[in-house]
Formats: structure tokens, C-alpha cells, sequence
């Protein structure tokens, strides 16, 4: 690697411009999106969900208002179910194994919409999601609607312990959506989690941070209508 004086700082002045020019092209791109969420996307940047998956994600809450979302990893996506799921009877549960991050999240939430619906589960010791807190918690019937929401690459994201609780709140009348399954063993888990529950997999490119990320949406092929009326999948949907 060639060093020279004066390197960081056109390291930085070239990732300013390029995350200027980033901003351009993704407000053409997505031009509907709520502002306030394209602004703490790019607060984020690398570390949120990607843009074409918080835009499909705002999208089908705006048309589809499921009764229950279940999401393992807080963040950006976490403003996108506050936005749209607020003044309704939808009950969010969101889990981090970050306590600051988790009450970042919350803090940003209530800049602007209301969070009387979510519950933050903190971690039992920081770096780890607390997964037993759903071994008590009673499910309605697999009949309501659920959104279940399994972000970010950790491998305590598919732990035993954490596979079986997928499994017992994923019903048929669930949309799942994993991100970062660009990764081997998040895809691997993804396409099995599908066959157990004969649900259909699709798969979304990021179009901004990176060609090679991609996130997943699995569904019942009954819901598959709802999938197909969101604007914007079928540019962003892997063949």
C-alpha cells in the first residue's frame, strides 16, 4: 500500500464526495422515501439495513398493517415500523444486543413518531440478543398477521436457540425478511427456513451501499399478491 502526506485527508475528501454523490443517486432512486429516514440511512451508512429494503419495507406497511412484528436487530428498519404502524392496533417488539444502540433507536423514534406501541428488549449481557424473553411470551393465533424482521450478519442471529424461536412465531400468515443473506450461512438458514415452512424466496439487491449485498423476503405464496403490489420490487428483485 502506497502511503503519501497528506493521504487520509484525500481518503476523506474522496468518501465525502462519494457519499454526496450517493445521496444524489438514492434520492432518484427512491424518491418517496420519508426524508427524515434517508437522512439517518446515510447517519448509518454500512451499518443500516440498505436503502432498497427500508424503501420495500415502507412500502408494503404502507399497503399491509400486520397485528404483530417481531424484529431481532433495532435500527433504521425499526423509524420505518414506527412511521407506519403508529395510531394502529400493530404491537412491535424489537431486540438488540446493544443497550445504547437500542435506546438510540428509541430516541430517534421519538424525534418524530410516537413509540407507544414498541417494546425494546434489551440484551441479557451486552453482545447478546435475549431470546428467552419470547419462551414466555404467549403468541395469539398463528391466524393474526406477523411481521418478523431478522437483521444484521452476527452468528447469534441463527443459533439454536434462536432457529427454534423463528420457527414457533413464523405462522402462515407471516411475511419474514432477513438481511444480509448475501452471506453464506444467512442464505443457507434463509432457504431452509423457507422449505420448513413452504414459503416462497425471493431476493432484493442494494442498489447504493453495495451490488453484492442482498437481503431476502420470505412469504406464503396467499400473501404473494401483496409482495407483487409493492412499487419498485420487481427493479430491485434478483431473477
Amino acid at each position: 500500500m502506497i502511503n503519501f502526506p497528506g493521504k487520509k485527508v484525500v481518503v476523506k475528501i474522496y468518501n465525502r464526495i462519494k457519499k454526496e454523490n450517493d445521496k444524489i443517486r438514492a434520492k432518484k432512486t427512491f424518491p418517496n422515501l420519508d426524508n427524515y429516514i434517508f437522512e439517518l440511512y446515510f447517519q448509518s451508512f454500512g451499518i443500516s439495513a440498505p436503502l432498497s429494503l427500508l424503501y420495500v419495507l415502507d412500502n408494503l406497511l404502507m399497503a399491509w398493517k400486520p397485528l404483530l412484528t417481531v424484529e431481532f436487530g433495532s435500527g433504521v428498519s425499526t423509524v420505518v415500523l414506527a412511521k407506519n404502524l403508529q395510531n394502529t392496533n400493530s404491537k412491535i417488539i424489537t431486540f438488540d444486543e446493544d443497550t445504547f444502540y437500542l435506546e438510540k433507536t428509541r430516541q430517534n423514534i421519538i424525534k418524530k413518531y410516537k413509540a407507544d406501541n414498541i417494546e425494546f428488549i434489551p440484551p441479557l449481557k451486552e453482545g447478546e440478543i435475549n431470546y428467552r424473553v419470547f419462551k414466555r411470551k404467549e403468541l395469539s393465533s398463528e391466524r393474526e398477521s406477523r411481521l418478523v424482521i431478522i437483521d444484521g450478519p452476527t452468528d447469534e442471529r441463527f443459533t439454536n436457540e434462536a432457529k427454534q424461536i423463528y420457527e414457533k412465531i413464523i405462522s402462515s400468515n407471516t411475511i419474514c425478511i432477513i438481511d444480509d443473506t448475501d452471506r453464506e450461512k444467512n442464505n443457507m438458514e434463509a432457504e431452509k427456513l423457507s422449505k420448513i415452512k413452504y414459503f416462497k424466496k425471493i431476493d432484493l439487491r442494494d442498489d447504493i451501499y453495495s451490488k453484492k449485498h442482498r437481503s431476502s423476503i420470505l412469504f406464503p405464496y396467499s400473501l404473494e399478491g401483496i409482495i407483487q403490489k409493492i412499487p419498485g420490487i420487481e427493479r430491485i428483485k434478483i431473477s
